[in-house]
């Protein structure tokens, strides 16, 4: 396979005064003495050793090469919570973290859902922001089977929340909003 020839890229090659290029002796097109400064890659950018890598090079056209990203995961691919179930997983068991405020902790320990102990306590992590600067989560688990249980009646009555809730409408086969049971909250 023969290399493409060097194409010409009007920012950083010289050419005379009739617009024709100048060549170098080994045949590639002559580049400006300042042709550093007046490089671009192919979005119009000068270069960055970020972008660009730690040397500047030109590809085949004269622009700058955009150097390739390693892959790795994207930053919602992964989070600071997940790393901690991660921690304390075990199988057999649906995890679920919760915030240490309003009564949360008490509400899921009445719903099945027991706290996970570390070696030194309740396995915790601190969440805490500005508004609310103690903060801690602490990891719950449930066992699998009960929790999709749960998850089953939680369907069920979301459809007929919905049933309730809506209703068709005479002229136009369409749904609109009705009062809700009071039994169902």
């Amino acid at each position: 396979m023969t290399p493409t020839p060097e194409e010409f890229n009007k920012v950083i090659h010289q050419t005379d005064d009739n617009g024709d290029l100048i060549r170098t002796a080994e045949g590639g097109i002559k580049k400006k003495t300042n042709w550093k400064d007046l490089a671009v890659d192919r979005q119009g950018r000068t270069y960055n050793q970020f972008v660009h890598g730690p040397k500047m090079q030109l590809d085949d056209a004269g622009f700058i090469k955009v150097k390739r990203r390693e892959e790795k995961p994207l930053r919602t691919d992964f989070s600071q919570s997940e790393a901690f179930v991660n921690k304390y997983r075990e199988e057999g068991y649906q995890y679920y973290v919760v915030n240490d405020d309003g009564g949360r902790l008490a509400s899921f320990t009445e719903d099945d859902w027991e706290p996970v102990q570390g070696e030194d306590g309740p396995a915790e992590l601190p969440v805490g922001q500005a508004r609310a600067p103690n903060t801690k989560a602490r990891l719950f688990r449930k066992p699998q089977e009960w929790y999709d249980a749960d998850q089953v009646r939680k369907i069920e009555r979301n459809k007929l929340r919905y049933k309730q809730t809506t209703s068709p409408k005479a002229d136009e086969d369409q749904y609109e909003a009705t009062v809700p049971d009071s039994s169902l909250r």
